[in-house]
């Protein structure tokens, strides 16, 4: 495992014939393939060939190579499979703003006027606090449970309203379907 603080951050993947690629570390470049895992709309196979190709263009996709950008990806740290599908609490794209907002407020770092290597912009991304981006991501989260007072429960509604996350295509027509067998409108 590569530490942060005391290892040189990777730029360069050996392939198992030893040959050497260089890579985009930036992490403008590591948030659209974040965007690309997370689309719910594109095929498993298809992101798998649109990050390799993201990172690597002159190479053919193989699954070393694939395997590769996810442990980048993952700033090293291995896959953990929690065996359910995780609620998305944020989007790199929806939240852009916020996220350019909260580091400007923490670090002072403008986000548009540097380059960052992705396992640094990760490190910071982690440890944000105290910003509209973490109560967002706070609201989004939080459960509205029957024991909570009415006004907090009100607030959390109208919070989560406020500021959901757009439905990706596959979940609208989900949604769709099931409001139309509501309906009855479906047989």
């Amino acid at each position: 495992m590569i530490n942060i603080l005391t290892d040189k951050l990777p730029d360069v993947y050996v392939l198992s014939d030893g040959r050497e690629l260089a890579f985009d570390t930036d992490y403008r470049l590591w948030i659209k393939i974040e965007l690309l895992l997370q689309d719910d709309d594109i095929a498993p196979d298809h992101k798998q060939i649109t990050a390799v190709r993201l990172v690597f263009p002159d190479e053919n996709f193989s699954i070393e190579l694939f395997r590769f950008v996810m442990w980048f990806f993952r700033c090293g740290e291995p896959h953990r499979d929690t065996g359910r599908t995780s609620r998305k609490y944020y989007s790199a794209g929806f939240d852009a703003p916020y996220i350019f907002a909260a580091f400007m407020q923490q670090y002072g770092v403008d986000l548009t006027a540097c380059n960052m290597h992705w396992w640094k912009y990760r490190a910071l991304f982690k440890g944000l606090k105290d910003t509209k981006f973490n109560d967002i991501v706070s609201w989004r989260a939080e459960d509205i449970d029957i024991d909570l007072p009415e006004s907090r429960r009100e607030f959390l509604y109208e919070m989560q309203e406020l500021y959901e996350l757009p439905k990706t295509l596959s979940e609208r027509q989900r949604y769709e379907r099931a409001q139309k067998f509501l309906n009855g409108e479906d047989t």
